[in-house]
């Protein structure tokens, strides 16, 4: 018996072991290509453009590296055979498997953008914070892994009409404007920014970039998601990185909801966010994304990284 035990023991024992030295053997081969890629790009890249290259090099470094989410389901997605369904229960596989690569060209767009915004050195001064636009972006804005996350699910879900709250530097609006462009021609993306400093940024480069296809809107989001309620604007797919509260969240969906029809999927960034240097009180994020995931329009639901949200709506 007691051989027996040993012997069972032994064979756990060097089963374990073997999938460790799997695992191991399968992530350094994944860190020698993610520096091979970066070292291939750098070598065409003409490095000396950039002023903080050290800044591009890492935000290479996360478009390039394997990568997955942490996909956590909080409200069951249906095994039925609806379209919508399906294309969210196989974009959370797919996150939860590996996030996919995104094109070279929107990765050096992107980099070149944040390496201009980096380094503008306007004043930009909050209630517990003072600086610069360039430290004020790094801090806000969605740079490697969520710009990548971020082309990952429009490339998955495909929206006609993109619906942006929080545009800040525009950095997550690239993504995803060069995203939609890659997948179609008949597309459209508003934005939606409260303080003018980001907005003339954002806005300027944005409609340089693409024209007509961009709807620039300044003003606080409550206002301008009336507007096009009025203007009887339908969107497809929501992305949502403005004010971060309880209440902020709650109303800012009670006032898209009706613009977003069956079958739109809505982001939603920082559900946990309770930042001491924007925020002088505990702003229950957390608490804003659960009462959005009750919403009786909800269907589908789940948390990536534990800090993002993603809704599929009826």
């Amino acid at each position: 018996m007691a051989s027996t035990l040993r012997s069972k023991l032994a064979t756990l024992v060097d089963s374990v072991a073997a999938r460790a030295d799997h695992s191991l053997k399968h992530r350094n081969k994944a860190r020698q290509l993610a520096t091979l890629a970066v070292d291939w790009v750098l070598r065409s890249e003409p490095i000396g453009d950039f002023r903080y290259p050290q800044l591009f090099v890492s935000y290479l470094h996360d478009w390039l590296r394997e990568w997955a989410i942490d996909v956590r389901i909080v409200k069951p997605i249906r095994n039925g055979e609806d379209p919508d369904d399906v294309r969210f229960k196989t974009l959370l596989e797919q996150l939860a498997s590996g996030v996919p690569f995104a094109p070279l060209p929107i990765v050096r767009e992107a980099g070149r953008h944040a390496d201009s915004i980096f380094g503008r050195t306007d004043v930009v001064s909050r209630t517990s914070w003072a600086a610069d636009v360039g430290l004020h972006f790094l801090v806000g804005s969605s740079l490697g892994q969520k710009a990548r996350l971020l082309h990952s699910i429009v490339r998955n879900c495909r929206p006609k009409s993109y619906l942006e709250l929080g545009t800040a530097y525009g950095m997550s609006a690239l993504i995803a404007a060069r995203t939609l462009a890659m997948l179609m021609d008949d597309w459209r993306l508003t934005t939606i920014e409260y303080r003018d400093q980001q907005f003339q940024i954002s806005s300027s480069m944005l409609t340089s970039r693409f024209g007509e296809l961009i709807d620039c809107r300044l003003g606080h989001s409550s206002q301008c998601l009336k507007d096009l309620h009025a203007e009887s604007r339908k969107f497809d797919f929501m992305f949502h990185d403005a004010a971060h509260s309880y209440d902020a969240y709650v109303s800012d969906f009670a006032l898209a909801e009706p613009m977003l029809g069956a079958g739109a999927v809505s982001l939603i960034d920082d559900i946990r966010w309770d930042d001491a240097r924007f925020a002088t009180t505990s702003s229950h994020c957390y608490d804003g994304w659960r009462a959005i995931v009750a919403h009786e329009r909800v269907r589908s639901a789940a948390e990536l990284d534990g800090g993002m949200g993603i809704i599929l709506l009826n």
